[in-house]
């Protein structure tokens, strides 16, 4: 089960090339790219070391689909969608150099062809992958790209896919507006051609917009809706991200208990498919709950897990939130000089990839830290500067809390 959607996208085009017949024979590079599936499907696998570490074999049907590739009579087209599923893979477990690479060559094929699908699919995971590495105008750049492609070829269910991606930009210059009337969009696109996949995404992210704006019964219904579309589909991908969303909305509510059984079920569809993203995010909101139940050991662990994941994705966003909450966890362990080297790190790559908010919220900490050694000035730079980055960004939960800190200070 492990990935098998992509596995039946694999075998789809391997029917292709086997359907498709000239006088080349299959180039070096793509025989190259071979050797690599054997490697790579043994990790498409669970991946927590620390866990029941499990010795994959290759699976069967993807050495059967080596040895049909191997001396295949194979078209530039096929070749090119062949790229674009690879590439895909490698996204998936996290290599995203190899990711990259193969995008590139499908994306040379698709304008050597004209084939504007390809293009057009080939501009979306490229968008994808610049959007994980938190590129934002080079991500957003290639979904306007797809877009336009899908609307020449009149493709509403990739129009459906990419407007919720655009949508997502939003999130991290907290346009909070745009963001719903976005995904509001995507919604009713893939309503309009069918498409299960995308309103569910669609859902899934106005659950996520209606838990920042502390609207808890939106939330509940857009990921009621999540679950079940993603259970239609058999998407377990989604489905491990809904149960992670719902996980968050229960440990905002201060149900720890439930929230914890939600986070492990959430974490284990995630190792069962590799979601790497998934489970460095999982980690990172593990370990903060275990720092609200105190268990200080039990989130440095999870803490430094999260951490490991986001640099092998190469997410600074992700390494940024990791570095702040190792630097509360010290605090509150009363270890400061520690805190402050994370904190540091933690900021510094905030602002190198503009996420205004989780600045804000790292400079909260930080004069939160400047409190606990008894630096009240410095203590209260920090929180207004935090305030003002809050007010900004409309983060009108964050401002309160915030607000609420400073006018401890001025009591005490």
């Amino acid at each position: 089960m492990q990935n098998d959607h992509l596995i039946i996208d694999l075998q789809r085009v391997m029917s292709q090339i086997m359907a498709t017949r000239n006088t080349d024979r299959l180039s070096p590079d793509l025989s190259a790219t071979l050797a690599e599936i054997r490697r790579l499907v043994k990790a498409v696998r669970p991946s927590d070391e620390d866990q029941h570490e499990c010795v994959s074999e290759t699976r069967p049907d993807v050495e059967q689909m080596v040895r049909t590739l191997t001396g295949a009579d194979v078209s530039e087209s096929i070749k090119g969608y062949f790229d674009l599923h690879v590439g895909k893979l490698f996204f998936l477990v996290g290599e995203m150099d190899k990711a990259q690479m193969h995008y590139q060559k499908a994306l040379a094929l698709s304008h050597k062809r004209a084939d504007l699908k390809l293009k057009a699919d080939t501009c979306k995971r490229i968008g994808d992958l610049a959007y994980r590495q938190n590129r934002w105008d080079e991500a957003e750049n290639n979904y306007l790209k797809a877009l336009e492609l899908y609307k020449q070829s009149n493709d509403l269910h990739g129009q459906a896919h990419i407007l919720n991606d655009l949508a997502s930009m939003h999130f991290p210059k907290c346009e909070w507006e745009r963001l719903e009337q976005g995904l509001n969009q995507a919604l009713q696109t893939g309503e309009q051609c069918g498409d299960l996949s995308a309103m569910a995404k669609a859902h899934n992210n106005l659950a996520v917009a209606a838990g920042i704006r502390g609207d808890f019964d939106r939330v509940k219904h857009h990921l009621s809706e999540t679950i079940a579309l993603f259970e239609k589909t058999g998407d377990r991908r989604g489905l491990a991200e809904a149960y992670h969303n719902i996980a968050l909305i229960n440990k905002k509510c201060g149900k720890w208990e439930h929230a914890g059984k939600l986070f492990a079920r959430a974490l284990a569809i995630a190792r069962e498919i590799n979601h790497i993203y998934l489970i460095g995010l999982n980690y990172y909101h593990q370990a903060d709950l275990a720092l609200e139940m105190a268990d200080y050991e039990v989130a440095l662990g999870y803490g430094q897990k999260c951490i490991e994941y986001f640099e092998r994705l190469g997410n600074r966003e992700g390494l940024a939130e990791g570095y702040r909450l190792m630097g509360r966890i010290h605090r509150f362990q009363g270890q400061y000089q520690p805190a402050m080297d994370y904190l540091k790190k933690s900021l510094f790559l905030n602002r190198e990839i503009s996420q205004k908010r989780n600045e804000g919220e790292t400079l909260r900490e930080l004069g939160l830290l400047w409190r606990a050694q008894n630096q009240p000035r410095k203590a209260k730079q920090s929180l207004e500067l935090a305030l003002h980055i809050f007010r900004g960004t409309n983060s009108h939960e964050e401002f309160k809390r915030t607000k609420e800190l400073l006018e401890q200070s001025d009591t005490n």
